[in-house]
C-alpha cells in the first residue's frame, strides 16, 4: 500500500501529517545562510496542496485564514521557516559554508489525500499525529 493510500484509507481527515524534509546547500562564508529556493517550492507543494489548504496548520499558523497575494505567501512562508529552522553550518573551505536545513511541514490528511504519489521521494520522515498517538510512515534512516 502506498503512503497516499494509508492516508486515504487508514487516518482521519483531521489528523495531519508532518513530513520533514532537509536541505544540503552552500553559500558563501560572508552571507548570512538563508532558506533555499527548493524549500519555496515544496513548501507549495505540501501546504498549498487539497481543497483546504488554508487550514493547514502550518498555513494557519502564520495567515490565519485569511486571503493572501501570491507574494504575500511568499512573504509570510519564507519568514515562518526563517525563524523556525535553524540551519547547521559547517565550514567548507576558505569560501563557503555548507548548509544543513531541517523543515517540517504541517499538512492536513484530508489535503494530503490530493498529493502526487511522488511527493515523499526524497524526504527525511513522515509522522502521523492522530489522537491515539503518533504513527510513522516513513522513518527517520539512522545513518
Amino acid at each position: 500500500m502506498s503512503h497516499i493510500e494509508k492516508l486515504k484509507n487508514v487516518f482521519a481527515p483531521l489528523d495531519y501529517a508532518v513530513v520533514t524534509k532537509v536541505y544540503e546547500y552552500m553559500c558563501l562564508k560572508d552571507e548570512e545562510p538563508d532558506i533555499p529556493d527548493a524549500l519555496l517550492d515544496d513548501a507549495k507543494l505540501y501546504l498549498g496542496c487539497g481543497q483546504w489548504p488554508d487550514r493547514n496548520p502550518t498555513c494557519w499558523w502564520i495567515f490565519r485564514g485569511e486571503e493572501t497575494s501570491e507574494e504575500e505567501w511568499k512573504a509570510g512562508v519564507s519568514n515562518f521557516y526563517r525563524i523556525v529552522s535553524e540551519p547547521q553550518i559547517s565550514e567548507l573551505d576558505l569560501d563557503r559554508n555548507y548548509i544543513k536545513l531541517e523543515v517540517n511541514f504541517e499538512i492536513l490528511v484530508v489535503n494530503a489525500k490530493d498529493l502526487p504519489e511522488t511527493a515523499f521521494e526524497g524526504v527525511e520522515c513522515i509522522i502521523v499525529k492522530t489522537s491515539f498517538g503518533d504513527f510513522h510512515l516513513i522513518e527517520r534512516s539512522t545513518k
